[in-house]
């Protein structure tokens, strides 16, 4: 999920009445894919496309278990990204496992998910 804070002023951000005076966040859910037109000609009306989500990538990581002649420096700002991890229901525990890159000393490991009801959590933590 991707999740945006919307502060004012934004639209009907103003006035009597307005759902969202204090701000807002939006919450967007659908995962990637192809575009789709519904291809609307009614009398009178305009129709327009407009851009939707990105056709879904899988996130690249090196492979270093795998012997390779050329070794190029590994300049990696985003060393791990997995927007499916489940704990173990038990110990509610998850064992993540990445490369380094060449050049970090300090990572920043960010956690953002929900649980069974919903409920948003974000996690930031550093280590060395």
């Amino acid at each position: 999920a991707f999740i945006k804070a919307i502060r004012p002023p934004f639209f009907a951000s103003s006035g009597a009445g307005s759902g969202g005076s204090g701000g807002a966040i939006a919450i967007y859910t659908k995962k990637g894919g192809a575009s789709k037109s519904n291809n609307i000609n009614s009398k009178g009306m305009e129709n327009i496309v407009l851009g939707g989500y990105s056709v879904f990538k899988e996130f690249f990581h090196p492979d270093y278990d795998k012997p390779t002649a050329n070794f190029e420096a590994d300049n990696r700002t985003t060393l791990y990204w997995n927007p499916y991890v489940l704990t173990n229901k038990r110990s509610s525990r998850v064992r993540i496992e990445f490369y380094n890159n060449d050049i970090s000393k300090k990572l920043q490991i960010v956690l953002e998910g929900m649980n069974a009801d919903g409920k948003l959590a974000r996690v930031v933590k550093y280590i060395e």
